[in-house]
């Protein structure tokens, strides 16, 4: 119950945007190197996802409580923790990075709150269109590549999703070739802190067409993001 009628007055500290970071953690595994990433959101989502992140050899360090730095050098393909990932929805953006910097992934379905049926197959549209065989199978998606590599492709997805755009924006950083999409314009400016080439030509208020190059053979190296 809130009771009105008096004026507000003091100072509060705006984190971060929390489904920004949510991809953004994911994002790091794409860098070689140490990646520090600042105003992160103080949420179970981000730990548990630094905790993924750690259970496939990523070294973790918190410089302050919104604060963190990341360093993916020593990161080799294993099977992440799936019982932190049935937790969080996000976790589908390991999809995108693990095919990305390693050629293959598996991980769960998404978890998360209980907002009702939300199918990641858009997700799974655009992995495919890069050239890889995603397969959902007893809760789990296995996802591989006959060469090892995501090739760059024209992704058209059948309606608009955020989340896939943004998986298909961190696949598509290290993929041989270019990746074009219909994109949200709001998933662009952190991929440009991972040095991406990003290029976007304006059709709608609500929407772009983005052009991601990259012929890079190995994962960028250090960055740092501010959410």
């Amino acid at each position: 119950m809130i009771h009105g009628g008096r004026p507000l007055h003091g100072e509060i500290e705006i984190s971060g945007a929390k489904n920004a970071a949510v991809a953004i953690i994911p994002a790091a595994l794409m860098v070689d190197g140490v990646c520090r990433i600042e105003n992160m959101p103080q949420i179970s989502d981000v730990d548990m996802l630094l905790k993924i992140l750690q259970g496939l050899g990523a070294r973790v360090e918190y410089l302050s409580p919104s604060a963190v730095e990341i360093d993916c050098t020593q990161v080799r393909f294993t099977e992440p923790p799936y019982d932190l990932m049935r937790k969080i929805r996000a976790s589908y953006y390991f999809i995108g990075s693990m095919l990305g910097r390693f050629g293959s992934a598996k991980t769960t379905m998404p978890g998360g709150c209980n907002f009702g049926v939300r199918p990641i197959d858009q997700h799974i549209k655009g992995m495919t269109a890069m050239g890889a065989n995603v397969e959902v199978k007893n809760g789990f998606v296995y996802a591989d590549t006959p060469d090892g590599r995501l090739h760059g492709a024209k992704v058209y997805l059948d309606k608009v999703s955020v989340g896939a755009t943004m998986n298909i924006i961190i696949a598509a950083t290290l993929a041989r070739g270019r990746t074009s999409s219909t994109l949200p314009t709001s998933s662009i400016p952190w991929v440009r802190t991972f040095a991406a080439p990003v290029r976007i030509r304006s059709v709608s208020r609500a929407s772009s067409v983005c052009t991601a190059a990259r012929t890079a053979s190995s994962p960028t190296r250090s960055r740092r993001a501010r959410i």
